[in-house]
């Protein structure tokens, strides 16, 4: 329990709840509370305020934490071993300088039908879902920019990381596993925002292979998204709301985030719910609508020819105007 190591935390604010988790050995650590009662100590042996101490960045302002607890298993106080000063300024507060016209918290444009824009309240990422996505704009290390626009009407999937980060290495495979399930659609696109500079995150890309487009020194992003917890993941849909977030390491990481890319694809502006059938649907020509993935509707012939072959899910949209609509998805 008192080896030093990056180890999952779950920080609860006094005002609000927030997740914060990473680790850093092979094995699973255990959680532990945090919140303003807590003694946090620099390596220096100087007090650092709680407020101060959830501003700083993992990775560039400290590295390994060491909890103290007490005989009865009670968190007494943590260790963080400082990689700068905390006399100079703070990752936090020194943001990269960007272009003065760049615009701040703009809507993803569309030819969609209007509708009331969801305003995004929020104190962390994890609170994002089902809000519409602050405005992001990044290069990516491929020379591209990924941006609300350059995104918009695509499904977007997120990964905030920093290279030492145990967990959000951890779950590499599995998601470059999940970026070659949707190799060929061009409609969705994996990008995963790091806190590491450059030259640091080639070093580690090339002793790890992510398919991730990866964007290095990306503090800006997530600044804008709250992020409080590492790794955390989101999916955002083709109309630029969050469809799904998850915070922290999880077994269930790569299925959470397939089955929310396979609803994002298929979401449009009018609906109001997306489930999955089981068995299938009495198709009666001229009332019931059933589609492929690509948006082709499918004769009675083609739906039963497709669903007796197997390897597709079957999903129901309603739209607002109470509309049902099937769609085939390959699995």
């Amino acid at each position: 329990m008192r080896k030093t190591t990056l180890i999952a935390i779950i920080l609860f604010f006094l005002s609000y709840g927030a997740s914060f988790a990473q680790g850093g050995s092979s094995s699973a650590e255990p959680a532990f509370a945090i919140n303003s009662q807590t003694l946090i100590v620099g390596d220096d042996g100087n007090v650092i305020d709680f407020s101060r101490f959830i501003s700083l960045q993992p990775g560039k302002d400290y590295g390994n934490i060491t909890p103290k607890f007490s005989d009865s298993g009670e968190l007494i106080s943590i260790t963080i071993e400082l990689l700068r000063p905390l006399t100079q300024p703070l990752a936090t507060t020194t943001p990269k300088p960007k272009p003065a016209t760049k615009p701040v918290n703009t809507p993803r444009p569309t030819t969609a039908p209007s509708k009331p824009v969801k305003k995004f309240r929020f104190t962390t990422a994890s609170e994002l879902k089902g809000l519409y996505a602050p405005y992001y704009e990044e290069t990516g290390l491929d020379g591209k920019v990924y941006s609300s626009n350059t995104m918009a009407g695509k499904v977007v999937v997120v990964k905030f990381w920093f290279t030492a980060c145990a967990p959000c290495i951890r779950e590499i495979p599995e998601l470059n596993r999940l970026v070659s399930k949707f190799s060929g659609k061009d409609d969705v696109v994996f990008i995963a925002p790091a806190t590491d500079d450059r030259e640091k995150v080639l070093k580690f890309l090339q002793r790890r292979p992510f398919k991730y487009k990866v964007l290095a020194d990306a503090f800006d992003i997530h600044g804008g998204f709250k992020v409080a917890g590492y790794p955390t993941h989101l999916v955002i849909n083709k109309s630029g709301y969050v469809q799904e977030v998850i915070t922290g390491e999880n077994i269930f990481t790569g299925k959470i985030l397939e089955d929310a890319i396979t609803k994002a694809r298929l979401m449009e502006y009018d609906d109001q719910s997306i489930d999955i059938v089981q068995g299938q649907v009495y198709y009666n020509d001229g009332v019931t609508v059933v589609k492929d993935e690509n948006g082709k509707i499918l004769s009675k012939q083609e739906y039963l020819t497709m669903m007796g072959a197997g390897g597709y899910n079957l999903f129901r949209k309603i739209k607002v105007s109470g509309r049902e609509e099937y769609v085939l998805i390959k699995q």
